[in-house]
């Protein structure tokens, strides 16, 4: 399936284009858009104390030009420094030891606040300086683009942290695919409401669903509601909370906090066409609506493919899934083309839903057989990982391609994919089947498991094992008690269908 609606990816569309949450090799020299105000910035490094690396990254303003920059350095005391603010200072609070580093940057109005590791570095106000400049430059909001700079030998990898909604407007979001989490800070009896609309792949809207901070909050379904009605479980009571939106094709399930305050089935709507509305899977697209006064951050998972637009992408690096929901038979195609760090094209690889399915790989092969046939689901999630020896293509965790570039009787093959040469990707304007793509996962998701005594459990490294022990007077259904993170980063169990049910809810 193709998204039908067109987002140009220049710097105005991409200020309103959810960012992803999945970490991006870092490309030097290429200018992202990004609203630092709104979205703070992630970075990872693993850079040594000492090793005199810098993080620099280079802030501009909506028309692209150049208005500041901050870096951190390496030094074995470790130093900050802010462009028209403070020149190379050490840090007030030393970052933890470890070397592998999570960073933040946060830019307020007034302030520029750093922390590492979950601990807060810095936290600089801008009148502060001794420099006029420093409030001029960095106050306001005024930060729509970055770009880490040449000088920058730190910087590994970069996500955004949570990104602010904007009010009436789409956004490319298939939500049966990928839930929606949003943060709010609302306080009980304020009435102020979560509301987000959805819309079908050509842009029509479908329905909306809203949360309300009433004394007892409620929630409406449009097409299925006849009223506000109370939540059948009230939220947790912190004012910070996180919601979490998953639609499948039957129902509509809200959680908040890791509680779950909502499994609303469809059929059981008050209105005949709340079925028909919401069943199947049919949401391609949201917008946060503009009665909306409660949303004010959320998240994203995948991003909607664009085609003819290269993505800066260290495909040694970072290995590329997409997803699809094209049939077999129907002849549609991924066509992925590769760059390499001064945009000059190298070559491409493509995969056909033919019957049998096929694969392609610029000038290695002709269009071949797959070695394995890909599962039989409809919605395929492909891996494309990419070694200096070989490309490797998995679908829903089942390899059907380990290709080395040395087996091919193309002699320009390996001076083609040999070596670490990829650094930017592009969606071809014939690829047909991808629908969206993001980072390949490095670790196994982290879930929930409501009535346990957890509760929440974090991301995992391949290798650990968990145990699940439910409340008392609950059993887990859908799973094994001990789970483990297999080396596909994925769990030994579906942990989507683990469940601790009362026992006097049991079927007798």
């Amino acid at each position: 399936m193709r998204i039908r609606s067109v987002y140009l990816l220049t710097v105005a569309a991409l200020w309103y284009t959810a960012l992803s949450a999945e970490w991006t090799a870092v490309q030097r020299s290429v200018k992202t858009p990004w609203n630092l105000e709104a979205t703070p910035l992630q970075i990872k490094t693993d850079s040594a104390l000492g090793s005199y690396d810098r993080i620099w990254v280079d802030m501009y303003d909506k028309d692209g030009s150049l208005i500041n920059g901050v870096g951190v350095m390496f030094s074995s005391t470790m130093q900050f420094f802010i462009t028209w603010c403070a020149g190379s200072t050490d840090q007030p609070v030393q970052p933890p030891v470890e070397v592998e580093k999570i960073w933040k940057f946060t830019e307020t109005e007034t302030a520029i606040i750093i922390t590492c590791n979950n601990v807060e570095v810095l936290n600089y106000l801008f009148s502060n300086s001794s420099h006029s400049d420093c409030v001029p430059k960095w106050g306001a909001d005024i930060v729509e683009e970055i770009k880490f700079t040449r000088s920058d030998s730190a910087s590994d990898f970069y996500r955004a942290d949570w990104t602010a909604p904007q009010r009436g407007v789409k956004m490319p979001w298939d939500l049966e695919g990928t839930r929606l989490q949003i943060k709010t800070e609302s306080t009980l009896g304020s009435d102020e409401r979560i509301n987000v609309v959805m819309h079908d792949k050509d842009s029509s809207s479908i329905s909306y669903v809203a949360v309300q901070f009433s004394s007892q909050m409620q929630y409406w379904i449009g097409y299925c509601s006849t009223s506000w009605t109370d939540l059948p479980v009230q939220p947790p009571s912190e004012v910070e909370k996180i919601w979490t939106i998953t639609k499948t094709k039957i129902a509509l399930i809200i959680t908040c906090n890791n509680v779950e305050v909502l499994n609303n089935l469809f059929t059981d709507g008050s209105y005949s066409n709340c079925a028909t509305r919401w069943g199947a899977d049919v949401v391609e697209e949201i917008a946060f609506g503009s009665s909306d006064k409660a949303s004010d951050l959320y998240i994203a998972e995948w991003t909607a493919v664009e085609r003819s637009v290269k993505i800066p992408w260290d495909l040694e690096a970072t290995s590329l899934q997409i997803q699809t929901d094209s049939t077999l038979g129907s002849d549609e195609v991924i066509r992925m083309k590769m760059y390499d760090k001064d945009s000059i094209y190298i070559s491409n690889v493509g995969v056909t839903f033919t019957s049998p399915m096929q694969y392609y790989i610029s000038p290695c092969t002709s269009w071949t057989d797959l070695p394995v046939q890909p599962p039989v689901e409809v919605d395929k999630i492909w891996t494309i990982t990419k070694t200096e020896t070989a490309l490797i293509i998995t679908c829903n965790n089942v390899e059907v391609l380990n290709y080395l570039f040395t087996n091919s009787s193309n002699s320009n093959c390996v001076p083609k994919w040999g070596g670490d040469v990829v650094e930017q990707v592009l969606f071809g304007s014939s690829d047909t089947a991808s629908d969206f793509y993001r980072a390949a996962p490095t670790t196994c998701p982290a879930f929930d498991v409501v009535n346990s005594t957890q509760i929440s459990w974090e991301a995992a490294e391949p290798g650990k094992s968990i145990t699940i022990i439910c409340n008392r007077k609950h059993v887990l259904l859908g799973g094994d008690t001990e789970i483990t993170c297999k080396d596909d980063y994925t769990w030994s169990t579906s942990v989507n269908d683990l469940e601790c049910k009362p026992l006097s809810k049991l079927d007798r």
